[in-house]
C-alpha cells in the first residue's frame, strides 16, 4: 500500500545550479510493510530489507527534509544527499529473533538521515520496564550493519519470555543494564552473525526449575559478549549461602533457546 503525506515545501534559488528543495510533511497511520520498500530504495538495493523488526504500526509521523533540486531526477545522488529529520509514535511493535517473538508495549522516537547514515534514538516500554536505544544504520553500503545500544532499568524478570517448562527461569526480581548490538541486515539469517556485548545487574532474583529447589540472589551482576552464536560470560553475586563467581562460554543453538540445567 501507499504512504500518504500532507504538508508544505519551498524551493530556494530555483534558477541556480545549487537550487534546494525543503519540505515539512505529516502522515497518516502506516505499517512496517509499507516502510520497508522506502528503506530498500534509500539503500539502493534489490534485496529485501531483513531486520529483527517484524511489525510496527506508525500512529504519528513527521518529516523535515532538504535536498538538491536536481537530485530528484538522479536516484544515486538522492540516496546520498537527502538530509531528513523524523519523529514518530507507534503501536504493535513486534521483534522476532529466531523462533521467538517479543512485543514492545510503547515506542516513540526520532531519527536523522544525513549522507546516507540513518541515526536513531527511541524510547519505550517492554517487559514492565522503560528502555531507550540509540544507534545508526548506513543505508548506502552494500552490506550495512545496524549498530544500536539498548539501556534498560527495573525490568521485571518474571515478564521475560522464557518458558517455565524449559529449565531455569526467573519468577521474581528486577534487572537493569545495557546491551550493544551489531546486526547485518541484508542476510537470510542476520542473527547467525550477530555481535553483542552486555552488562546487567539483578536485584532480589528468584530462579525456579520444576526439578530443583528455587535459587535466591540478593544481587547478581554479569557481563559478556556474543559473536557467531558463541556466548562468553562472567557472573558474580550474593545469595543466602554467601558470594560466588563464575565465568565461561556457551555455544548457542541455531534455533530455540539455550537450556540451563
Amino acid at each position: 500500500g501507499e504512504i500518504i503525506f500532507a504538508g508544505d515545501g519551498v524551493v530556494e534559488n530555483f534558477s541556480a545550479d545549487d537550487a534546494q528543495i525543503a519540505f515539512n510533511l505529516n502522515s497518516k497511520t502506516f505499517s512496517w510493510a509499507q516502510i520497508k520498500p522506502v528503506l530498500q530504495f534509500l539503500q539502493g538495493s534489490e534485496n529485501e530489507i531483513e531486520t529483527p523488526l517484524a511489525n510496527i504500526d506508525i500512529e504519528k509521523f513527521s518529516l523535515q527534509a532538504k535536498l538538491p533540486l536536481t537530485a530528484l531526477t538522479q536516484v544515486k545522488r538522492l540516496q546520498k544527499e537527502l538530509n531528513a529529520q523524523v519523529e514518530f509514535t507507534s503501536a504493535n511493535a513486534l521483534i522476532k529473533m529466531d523462533d521467538q517473538s517479543y512485543r514492545i508495549e510503547t515506542l516513540q522516537g526520532e531519527g536523522g538521515l544525513e549522507q546516507g547514515i540513518l541515526a536513531h534514538q527511541f524510547s519505550g516500554t517492554a517487559f514492565g520496564s522503560a528502555f531507550n536505544l540509540k544507534g545508526q544504520l548506513p543505508l548506502n553500503q552494500k552490506n550495512p550493519l545496524l549498530k544500536t545500544q539498548i539501556n534498560f532499568e527495573g525490568l521485571q524478570a518474571a515478564q521475560l519470555p522464557i518458558p517455565s517448562n524449559k529449565g531455569w527461569h526467573p519468577s521474581e526480581g528486577t534487572l537493569s543494564g545495557d546491551l550493544t548490538l551489531a546486526i547485518p541486515i541484508i542476510e537470510d539469517k542476520p542473527f547467525a552473525n550477530l555481535k553483542a556485548a552486555y552488562n546487567f545487574q539483578a536485584q532480589n532474583l528468584k530462579l525456579q526449575n520444576k526439578n530443583s529447589p528455587p535459587l535466591f540472589f540478593d544481587q547478581l551482576d554479569g557481563n559478556g559478549d556474543i559473536e557467531s552464536r558463541h556466548l562468553n560470560y562472567k557472573v558474580k553475586g550474593q545469595s543466602f549461602n554467601g558470594s560466588f563467581h563464575s565465568e565461561g562460554a556457551v555455544n548457542l543453538p541455531a534455533s530455540g533457546q539455550p537450556r540451563l540445567n
